[in-house]
């Protein structure tokens, strides 16, 4: 089960979000991570009707990895409630020339009829939190109907974690909302909320 906290920012406080960690004497740049995501389903939508996402991502950073992901809804969870994703979630490392193949022809590895349904890219900054033990991720997400700002945080506790990291941003005059859908849900309705 994957325990996230997410918050939406607006493009200038993404930028002093950005700024901050940057300047926080406890807090390291970990890494700045390109994605490429790509979302399968068949053409009845099958996986869609069961409240599944079935994705394939590349991430571009020090090293190129491809990782596989399945996650769904699962039984009696909220996917997203008061900022607080929680989610079943099956993901593994993969060949970055399977990767490609599945990309081009996806029903050349798993003999399924799938289709790519969606697509989308995304700039990831992760910053180590040392102080707090968190590690942030940053994220700035483009879709062909806007730009979403995003600050995901995973951890078991979302509550103490939560009660640390608004702290950071009030003190800091950082105004944010909690995120209300998931990237794919947004890029599902072609609507940022």
């Amino acid at each position: 089960m994957e325990v996230e906290l997410k918050y939406r920012l607006t493009k200038q406080e993404y930028d002093k979000c950005l700024a901050l960690f940057n300047s926080l004497s406890d807090c390291q740049l970990v890494d700045t991570e390109y994605q490429e995501n790509y979302f399968y389903d068949n053409s009845n939508l099958e996986l869609e009707k069961k409240r599944v996402n079935f994705r394939l991502r590349r991430i571009n950073a020090k090293e190129t990895k491809s990782v596989i992901t399945i996650k769904g809804k699962g039984q009696n969870h909220v996917t997203l409630k008061d900022g607080v994703s929680r989610i079943s979630e099956i993901e593994e490392t993969i060949d970055n020339q399977v990767f490609d193949q599945m990309k081009n022809d996806p029903s050349s590895i798993l003999n399924l009829k799938l289709d790519i349904v969606e697509s989308l890219r995304e700039e990831l900054t992760a910053f180590d939190l040392s102080l707090s033990g968190l590690e942030l991720e940053v994220d700035e997400t483009e879709y062909d109907f806007g730009t979403a700002y995003e600050i995901e945080v995973e951890h078991a506790d979302p509550e103490t974690t939560r009660a640390q990291l608004e702290g950071l941003f009030n003190s800091h005059g950082i105004t944010f909302s909690y995120s209300k859908r998931s990237k794919f849900g947004n890029l599902k309705a072609r609507e940022i909320i």
